[in-house]
């Protein structure tokens, strides 16, 4: 623990570093031994001012910064010499938060209780750049000084940013989505889903369908063979692909969907959740079923600092300060005189860290590394260890380590990744082709897109958008496009030719809808090819046709009857029967 010391006076060491000491004239006294134990003294207390991990300055009444540490230093982008003494904190500060700052500092001195100890602003730099600071400052008891720690959170700021501006794009596809999106829990609930699956199942919103369907294996597939033929396929491999099934809809009636599913789980292999794509696919397996019914009918009929701070010894604890508390769940009395292994998973990384950081201090004044630690009740935290001498060498390996614990942007980070991963495996594993368009030229257009269309991937950046469109339908398009930059509201949905590298044709329908990118307006489009269903429309139309010429110039007598009734009579039955 620190040196107790009876009154709290300021003397100038080296460095321009003010610390406690003893008044002068007790000073004087002390023998040899005593003088030894006070310098010892000083350079801890230095130590921990220019090692804690964290910017901190000391600010007079007047707002000179009179002291500043390395850290403090590298921050504001002067010199030492530039800074102590010389400038005021208020150099530093953006103007916005200028006079909510200076109102602070009046205040801490005059009812200290009143003022904040902890708030952001953001510092200007030496070179105009400003930075995102997490502020912590208290008064120096029996002055009118105040010290402060100032932690940049500009890199956290940006990732939470990020994070918000991925999982606003994220958002963006799950709510305009053609395709059904939906998120399920092991036991068969709907954690999420969006509009598209809602629609199909013929419920008004996502939430009207979610709280209906408690249990979608009961509650949503028509055959039980389908239910075992999922569930089988997810354990054995965690993905289906293209699996078609019969689903109930909402009044009861069913329809067709093709599934995509895939299996997410933990680092352990428990399953978390399901994540899965559906497509109605009604339309088509009801031209298939016509054009099968046509054909058996053609074949019966034809035959279809804020930080922990750690004094180490030997690698054993000699003091600590109170966010230890915090961080690892440990009291300072706790900790004093134990190993440093306390604070570690395993023998190993207790082992691990004492080779980084000790050789590393032979070299550098400071060892900085990211590490797994440990809290008193069995929980990891990732911990950003910075570790200093304390004196000239390492003899007797005192150090003093300021752990921060880093979790929150290591899962901010984490996040950030998973958003991106999800985001990518949205658009990546669709049915339909998707791509991104400015006025002019092609910005985004995923996989598929590229195998649809006979393009290598990534051929079609930077095109205009307009080649994909067959010259017939390019007026069209260009309008639609032009009106949705503007604002306005042309149809979303309909559909054109699309043009392939090759020179050939594709039915395709169109959906698309003007969304915000960097805060420009762009348009993105879902391409769903529909050749097969065209051609088994025009099969079925070609079919009723030659049927009916069949029928119409028989020399026979036809009629069709239904519930008793004559539901068709071709010509000829007209005129044997003699009736209109």
């Amino acid at each position: 623990m620190f040196h107790k010391i009876r009154k709290k006076t300021l003397s100038p060491v080296k460095k321009n570093i003010s610390i406690p000491l003893p008044q002068r004239k007790l000073a004087k006294k002390k023998n040899k031994n005593n003088g030894k134990k006070i310098d010892h003294n000083e350079a801890w207390y230095r130590t921990i001012f220019e090692t804690s991990g964290t910017a901190m300055i000391i600010i007079e009444e007047d707002t000179t910064i009179s002291l500043a540490n390395e850290n403090a230093v590298k921050l504001a982008g002067f010199n030492r010499e530039e800074i102590e003494g010389k400038k005021k904190w208020t150099d530093f500060v953006v103007k916005e938060d200028l006079e909510r700052m200076k109102t602070y500092h009046v205040l801490r001195r005059a009812i200290p209780e009143s003022a904040p100890k902890d708030y952001e602003f953001r510092l200007i730099d030496k070179h105009g750049n400003i930075h995102d600071i997490l502020l912590k400052i208290n008064m120096i008891p029996g002055t009118k000084k105040s010290i402060a720690s100032l932690q940049d959170i500009t890199e956290l700021k940006r990732i939470e940013a990020e994070l918000q501006e991925s999982e606003k794009n994220y958002r963006a596809l799950f709510e305009n989505a053609v395709e059904g999106i939906f998120k399920a829990s092991p036991d068969g609930r709907f954690l999420s889903l969006n509009p598209a699956i809602a629609r199909m199942h013929g419920f008004s919103s996502p939430e009207e369908m979610k709280s209906a369907i408690k249990n979608i294996f009961k509650q949503l597939y028509v055959k039980t063979e389908d239910i075992e033929t999922i569930k089988r396929l997810l354990k054995e491999h965690d993905i289906i692909k293209n699996f078609e099934a019969l689903q109930y809809k909402k009044d009861g009636t069913n329809m067709w969907v093709s599934l995509n599913i895939r299996t997410i789980r933990d680092e352990n292999g428990k399953v978390l959740y399901y994540t899965g794509y559906a497509e109605d696919i009604t339309k088509r397996k009801e031209a298939e079923e016509n054009l099968k019914r046509i054909r058996e009918l053609e074949s019966s009929i034809l035959r279809a600092i804020p930080h922990t701070v750690v004094g180490i010894k030997n690698r054993r604890i000699m003091f600590v300060n109170e966010r230890v508390r915090n961080i690892f769940g440990y009291s300072p009395e706790e900790l004093i005189g134990k190993s440093t292994r306390i604070f570690y998973r395993s023998d190993e990384d207790y082992e691990k860290i004492g080779n980084m950081v000790y050789p590393a201090l032979e070299k550098e004044r400071i060892s900085i590394n990211d590490f797994i630690c440990r809290r008193k009740d069995g929980s990891d935290i990732f911990c950003r260890i910075s570790a200093a001498a304390i004196g000239e060498d390492l003899k007797e390996k005192e150090i003093v380590v300021v752990c921060e614990d880093i979790t929150e942007q290591k899962r901010a980070e984490y996040a950030l990744r998973e958003s991106r991963t999800l985001y990518e495996s949205l658009v990546e594993e669709s049915f339909d082709g998707i791509f991104i368009h400015d006025y002019n030229s092609i910005i985004f257009a995923n996989r598929r897109l590229h195998d649809m269309l006979g393009y290598e991937y990534g051929e079609l950046l930077g095109l205009p958008h307009i080649t994909v469109t067959h010259p017939v339908y390019r007026e069209i398009v260009l309008q639609n496009a032009y009106k949705r930059i503007q604002g306005e509201n042309p149809p979303e949905r309909y559909e054109i030719k699309a043009l392939c590298k090759d020179g050939t044709s594709l039915d395709v329908e169109i959906y698309a809808h003007a969304i915000a990118l960097d805060s420009k307006p762009v348009i993105q489009v879902w391409v769903r090819d529909i050749t097969e269903r065209k051609k088994a429309e025009a099969i079925l139309k070609s079919s009723e046709e030659r049927y009916r010429t069949v029928i119409e110039s028989s020399n026979d007598a036809i009629t069709i009857v239904s519930n008793g009734k004559h539901v068709y009579v071709n010509k000829r039955f007209y005129e044997i029967t003699g009736y209109s």
